[in-house]
């Protein structure tokens, strides 16, 4: 088929595209002949916004049982998803409800969802936390503690585990089993994925493809690196081992120390963004709250850590996509 233009990738990110121009657009995206003209030429952010579109158009289409694209190109998606990262508007962000968590207690196991639009942190059994990302979840045996240390996860989280070198923190994803004895790690997966992380911060962990059919070898991974797993162009499953990248969202886990004495929330806001390699937005007009003087010193913390103090500190609060974290006045009630 004939190659399609950057133009007109553009404008399908932008939700401007008519019936014909997206089927061009889906059409180009699934050839086993397409070149990488027009996505060469694309920005690093237009190329994850692409692949994150593409997958979600791909699986409403099948979700509302209309005729299945019959041919998928797997290599098109593992080139794109690299370094992939979740894109929300602010319209988006603005408009969800506050963040809660439901916890579900069965009669073997605890699972516990964050169906809220901030990170939100969780104490485990055994003294070990887990930051949940949106739309996370987490599912372990009730008798979860310091001799039997295995979780379930679908989505993404940070860990900062307990040492304990005689049992090990097992974390179980679709894809993968990490296993570490004492670290920090996040891991990111979920059923349907066609691409997932493990990432290191501190210690070491273990990683496997998770084939119960298979005795598969796992990776060693130590501070800054991370294991991919994803489909290859045969349709096949590999784990492969890497650097994590310079502007890896994996930024804001890793701990420093700032204080701020009489600060404009404004200028602090700014030594954060470039601390933790983010975006952070303040309420436009909300100039009471951008002059707010901050009065704070923290001490080995990581971002999600300070903006945990920030809420009880100035009565905000915050949504995030990981990369970006929007504040807004806390809601009150009467």
């Amino acid at each position: 088929m004939h190659p399609i233009s950057p133009e007109l990738i553009e404008k399908y990110l932008a939700g401007k595209c008519n019936a014909d121009e997206e089927a061009t657009v889906l059409n180009w995206f699934n050839a086993p002949e397409n070149e990488p003209d027009a996505y060469e030429q694309l920005s690093p952010e237009a190329k994850r916004a692409l692949e994150d579109r593409l997958i979600l158009e791909i699986r409403e289409k099948i979700r509302l049982s209309e005729p299945p694209i019959k041919k998928f190109n797997y290599y098109r998606v593992g080139a794109i998803a690299a370094g992939i990262l979740i894109f929300i508007t602010i319209g988006l962000l603005w408009n969800k409800q506050p963040v809660t968590n439901k916890a579900t207690v069965g009669s073997d196991n605890i699972r516990i969802v964050n169906t809220g639009q901030k990170i939100k942190k969780i104490t485990l059994p055994d003294g070990s936390t887990a930051w949940l990302s949106p739309g996370t979840t987490i599912t372990y045996d009730s008798s979860f503690n310091r001799q039997l240390r295995t979780l379930s996860l679908t989505g993404e989280s940070f860990f900062d585990v307990k040492k304990d070198h005689a049992h090990p923190f097992i974390v179980r994803t679709a894809h993968m089993s990490t296993k570490v004895w004492g670290t920090s790690f996040s891991v990111k997966d979920n059923e349907h994925a066609l691409r997932a992380e493990v990432a290191v911060v501190t210690g070491k962990v273990s990683v496997a493809i998770a084939d119960r059919d298979k005795n598969n070898e796992d990776v060693m991974l130590h501070p800054q690196q991370k294991a991919v797993w994803q489909v290859t162009a045969k349709k096949t499953d590999t784990l492969k081992v890497s650097l994590v990248e310079k502007h890896s969202a994996l930024k804001i886990w890793e701990k420093t120390s700032l204080s701020f004495n009489g600060v404009a929330l404004r200028e602090a806001v700014r030594v954060l963004q470039q601390q933790f390699d983010v975006i952070i937005m303040l309420p436009e007009g909300d100039h009471d709250l951008a002059e707010a003087k901050l009065q704070a010193d923290f001490s080995n913390q990581s971002l999600p850590e300070i903006m945990e103090v920030l809420e009880k500190l100035l009565n905000v609060s915050y949504v995030t996509d990981g990369k970006k974290f929007v504040l807004q006045r806390a809601l009150t009630t009467n």
